[in-house]
């Protein structure tokens, strides 16, 4: 009798597992039915159970006493029944899993890993970003007008206006976004461009800027995205592009004949409040902080982007001109992420401090000796694979390919005036040295940027300053007097 019931109850256990939810519950009942019938030597989960209630209505009443002829088939049937059990609550896992996913707001009450970690009065950088002002909402409430520094004429003097207008949600177009800045770094090429360094002609009066990271205050209507009102993004150059001729199709948005840029044909991030394109806002994660991420969005996606450009491997030897400064200090750490060997050649006591707390020995003075030749003594006397040239001097190219051993790839970033790089043919061909220009990360890139700064593996040096300290951030930074990058509080 043992084995007949032990074979009917295996049947019946494959067929609730089998069937649908309905039938999976009629084969349930008629499985505990059934299990009732049989003898109570035959009880299985008396061992696990005789700790807890008892029950009439179940047949685990009594100690666990097994027949010997049903013994080897017991793992298979116990396995099953549980099995089993699991689709026996629908309803209560159900709800189980609703209650876990209501728990996504976090508050002062709120005990979940991350909020017990940080005490009340935290001053991290996280929790510090979390209690600013301007952060992540359902709704926000946008003024007429705002604090912006604009650019009224180039190498004009630059103007704080209080009375900036702020572009309201009706006023969208399908496909824009209107993000409340919380902060907005400053680059280099915001200081190119309102001096008119370049040989292009920007927007006028313009707000500049290209680093800013802030929150989703509005969405305009009739416009495709996963977007959400105070989700976390940042604005960089690239504003816009059509996505569908051949450059944005290879992922070269940057290069797209139609491409609007922040800071220079569109007002950019030295405002308050300012309008984007849905396609191309950055998600930013929520490990990392909003000012921590303002100068990822250029700086970082840049020599990111420069340094896959090299389609070099682990253990590659990289010299980067320019190590210490905005650019070159980003670029060093991400170097290091990507498993090159880094050479970093720039000047100065403090500079070379910064670069060695990220692990970097090779630091070269190019003040002191011969710098050819150090470069050569630290890559086994045969030169880089490669040269990410961030400097922003002119000097900084005039070397750059003599650092290369042959199949070498110099990569062109920085933007200095009126600033050629020479070629000796017959040695670059001889060599299979490769020129390269990099511009700017596309969508993609600047994703991966901010995950590794998301991740600890890079951190950027940088000041925080009020908005209307602007002029005086770009004395200071044409005088080459800034440290690291500067950041702007745009609240």
């Amino acid at each position: 009798m043992g084995n007949d019931n032990d074979t009917r109850r295996c049947c019946l256990v494959g067929a609730s597992f089998y069937a649908a939810p309905r039938q999976r519950r009629r084969n349930l009942q008629l499985l505990r039915a059934k299990s009732n019938a049989l003898p109570r030597s035959f009880t299985l989960f008396g061992s696990e159970r005789q700790k807890r209630p008892q029950s009439s209505s179940s047949f685990c009443n009594s100690p666990a006493t097994v027949d010997p002829a049903v013994t080897p088939k017991l793992p298979f049937l116990i396995t099953m029944l549980r099995v089993v059990s699991r689709f026996s609550q629908p309803a209560r896992r159900a709800a189980q899993t609703s209650a876990k996913s209501l728990v996504g707001a976090h508050n002062m009450q709120c005990r979940c890993g991350n909020c017990v970690q940080h005490p009340s009065g935290c001053t991290c950088p996280r929790c510090q970003s979390r209690s600013f002002s301007v952060q992540s909402q359902s709704h926000y409430d946008i003024p007429k007008t705002q604090t912006a520094v604009v650019f009224e004429q180039n190498n004009a003097p630059l103007q704080v206006r209080k009375d900036w207008p702020v572009t309201q949600p009706e006023e969208l177009k399908p496909g824009e976004v209107l993000v409340r800045l919380a902060y907005s770094g400053v680059c280099h090429t915001d200081l190119h461009v309102w001096l008119g360094d370049w040989p292009l002609d920007n927007k006028l009066p313009l707000v500049g800027g290209h680093e800013g990271a802030g929150y989703v205050a509005a969405i305009a209507e009739h416009t495709s995205t996963r977007l959400k009102i105070g989700d976390a993004v940042g604005v960089k150059w690239l504003a816009n592009s059509c996505l569908g001729c051949e450059d944005c199709r290879k992922g070269h948005e940057s290069t797209c004949v139609d491409a609007d840029l922040h800071g220079f044909t569109v007002d950019g991030s030295f405002q308050q409040w300012c309008v984007s394109f849905s396609e191309h806002v950055t998600p930013i994660p929520t490990e990392l902080p909003m000012h921590a991420a303002a100068p990822i969005l250029c700086a970082g996606v840049t020599v990111y982007k420069a340094l896959k450009e090299i389609e070099g491997s682990c253990g590659d030897f990289v010299v980067i001109p320019g190590a210490g400064g905005g650019l070159g200090h980003l670029a060093c750490q991400y170097a290091r992420a990507m498993g090159y060997r880094v050479i970093a050649i720039d000047s100065g006591d403090d500079k070379r401090k910064l670069v060695a707390s990220y692990g970097i020995k090779d630091f070269i003075d190019f003040k002191e000796g011969n710098v050819k030749e150090k470069v050569f003594e630290a890559t086994e006397g045969r030169g880089a694979h490669a040269s990410v040239v961030v400097a922003s001097g002119g000097d900084a190219y005039a070397d750059a390919l003599s650092f290369l051993r042959p199949h070498g790839a110099v990569v062109l970033v920085g933007l200095p005036k009126d600033t050629y790089i020479t070629a000796e043919v017959f040695g670059s061909v001889l060599n299979s040295h490769r020129i390269i220009g990099s511009y700017v990360g596309n969508r993609q890139d600047s994703i991966e940027a901010l995950k590794l700064a998301a991740a600890g593996d890079v951190s950027t040096t940088y000041t925080i300053e009020k908005l209307d300290n602007l002029p005086s951030v770009f004395e200071r930074m044409a005088a080459g007097k800034l440290a690291g990058r500067i950041v702007l509080d745009c609240e």
